[in-house]
């Protein structure tokens, strides 16, 4: 569940007039990306309107609660055993043909030869939305197979965000030599028709041109990285919800309604879309399940959490987790452990299919944009002075202490020795995020 850590405090007894505007605006970033954002939803409205006539015919699929291996659902077991499928016709399919390269990395790369086995018959069922059972070509163990199936549906679910109509629960045979993907809990069947699907995809791949194209004339993989970010924490709302859509790319794009699973998988498929490698990662924090995306904008991989800064509590975008390395990052999450080749898995349980290092600070927002407080007072009384200057009356930076009020103080002191009269009155914290207002 997604947790609003921001928090306002009075700073000496100072009116908080000052800051009542900047609660209730978007923060203008270093691209200025705020005015692009809001051109860009503006021209969507009637893409978004056209879906929501067209609701009778997508979003009524939707309906049934989503299922347990969702982020922020519980983690028992989804994969049941139908004691009757021997009895039912099995299915052949084909395997599915499986591209991968530096730019579109996928966890299918990290399976083992079985499981990726596994994972190409998966595949074409759900590209085929075949019905009813099919067989998997298991060779393994009946022990070994059931977890391989697990692991391979995670690696499918998380390799595909396209793949919206795919729920998070299957139904398997006694001896785990086939499958039959499962919407609802004693259904065997699709939640929609293949007209119905259609229907869906081309309203998703409507709102994602117009979005990729703009992306597309920003100069370089950090802007469209920010501009991706930027869209989705102002276009969705973040709903505690259990339906189904609110996890996938449709919830995002159409419904414009998301939990973390949503925003994690619209994401993923926008900067693919640009060649940027991005991943969505299971965990938790402060106890809750989450998901975010791990991505890699040019030098490494960062963490990228935009649930979060998706700031709603004061309608505004931040950018706490924006390319976090895990010392930072995992100050207030925890990733579960990837898989271990020596275990068993359910479907349910807590794991990833690989945990990629993120170790780097380059592309962090604020190293790119040099917003960053440090312990000389003069030097963050001149920052926000010149973005005073600027038209601002407000800012966002990077501070790892938790003296707020003590050190804010201390910069009120320095802008007033040197003659400003820039004082600052309120600040808004989320994990290393310090927004300060005067």
């Amino acid at each position: 569940m997604k947790k609003i850590m921001s928090l306002i405090v009075a700073i000496s007894m100072i009116c908080l007039s000052g800051c009542t505007t900047f609660l209730k605006q978007p923060e203008n970033n270093l691209y200025d990306d705020t005015a692009a954002v809001n051109s860009l939803l503006i021209q969507l409205e009637s893409d978004i309107n056209q879906s929501e006539e067209n609701k009778e015919n997508t979003s009524s699929v939707f309906e049934n609660e989503s299922q347990n291996t969702n982020a922020e659902q519980s983690d028992k077991p989804n994969d049941s055993v139908d004691e009757d499928a021997q009895n039912i016709e099995i299915q052949n399919v084909k395997q599915a043909e499986i591209k991968t390269d530096d730019n579109q990395p996928l966890y299918y790369t990290h399976l083992t030869d079985e499981q990726k086995q596994i994972y190409r018959y998966m595949k074409t069922a759900a590209d085929k939305m075949i019905e009813g059972y099919f067989s998997i070509g298991a060779s393994s163990s009946e022990d070994e197979r059931f977890s391989d199936i697990a692991i391979s549906y995670r690696a499918l679910l998380c390799d595909c965000p396209e793949m919206f109509w795919l729920s998070s629960s299957y139904v398997v045979s006694t001896d785990g030599s086939a499958i039959a993907f499962s919407y609802a809990d004693e259904d065997i069947d699709y939640i929609m028709t293949p007209e119905q699907k259609n229907a869906a995809q081309g309203e998703i791949e409507s709102i994602i041109d117009k979005i990729v194209s703009y992306a597309n004339t920003l100069s370089n993989n950090f802007e469209k990285e920010l501009f991706f970010h930027d869209w989705l924490c102002k276009s969705i709302k973040y709903v505690d919800s259990k339906k189904e859509s609110d996890h996938t790319v449709y919830g995002a794009f159409i419904e414009r309604s998301a939990v973390c699973e949503g925003y994690s998988r619209a994401m993923q498929i926008l900067c693919r879309r640009v060649n940027i490698p991005c991943m969505v990662v299971y965990g938790s924090s402060f106890g809750n399940s989450h998901m975010w995306n791990i991505i890699n904008p040019g030098d490494g991989w960062y963490h990228l959490d935009v649930t979060w800064d998706d700031d709603e509590k004061y309608n505004y975008i931040r950018h706490a987790y924006f390319n976090v390395n895990d010392s930072e990052f995992f100050k207030d999450h925890e990733i579960f452990e990837q898989v271990d080749p020596d275990e068993n898995y359910f479907s349910g349980d807590e794991f990833n299919i690989y945990n990629y290092k993120c170790e780097l600070d380059n592309y962090n927002y604020f190293v790119k944009t040099k917003l960053i407080f440090t312990s000389d007072y003069l030097t963050n009384a001149k920052m926000i002075k010149q973005a005073a200057k600027s038209g601002r009356n407000n800012l966002e930076v990077y501070y790892s202490g938790d003296d707020y009020v003590e050190f804010l103080n201390e910069i009120n002191v320095a802008l007033a020795n040197s003659g400003s009269k820039v004082w600052l009155n309120d600040y808004s914290y989320l994990g290393s995020s310090l927004v300060v207002c005067w």
